[in-house]
């Protein structure tokens, strides 16, 4: 997930054009109705309203892409998901920054001696 977020951080765009999303509330069973993926968190809504905000965020995307007029209001809708989802993602990725700078080698050499 990180690297997805470095990658794109120069271009404003590119998070659009291969969007990795966050839908809160959902599990990855909300995704195949008939099939529990095992050892998953519960889902924490209706499996509609799931089915819903699964279906909302694609068609976001499509739409954005689709050329078929719309486009403002999904990239706005595509803007707020991935809004959302940077925050949740943003301490994830402030820990792979420590893993890469001095902080990780000196806290290393401390715990080896």
């Amino acid at each position: 997930m990180e690297p997805y977020y470095a990658a794109t951080a120069g271009d404003p765009s590119a998070r659009k054009r291969a969007p990795v999303l966050t839908l809160f509330d959902i599990d990855h069973s909300d995704f195949c109705e008939t099939f529990d993926v095992p050892h998953d968190l519960p889902s924490d809504t209706t499996p509609a309203a799931a089915r819903a905000r699964i279906a909302n965020a694609s068609a976001a995307f499509m739409l954005y892409h689709g050329g078929q007029g719309g486009q403002a209001s999904a990239g706005a809708a595509l803007d707020g998901y991935l809004a959302q989802s940077e925050t949740l993602m943003a301490p994830l990725a402030a820990a792979f920054d420590l893993e890469r700078g001095a902080w990780c080698e000196a806290m290393q050499n401390s715990i080896a001696g």
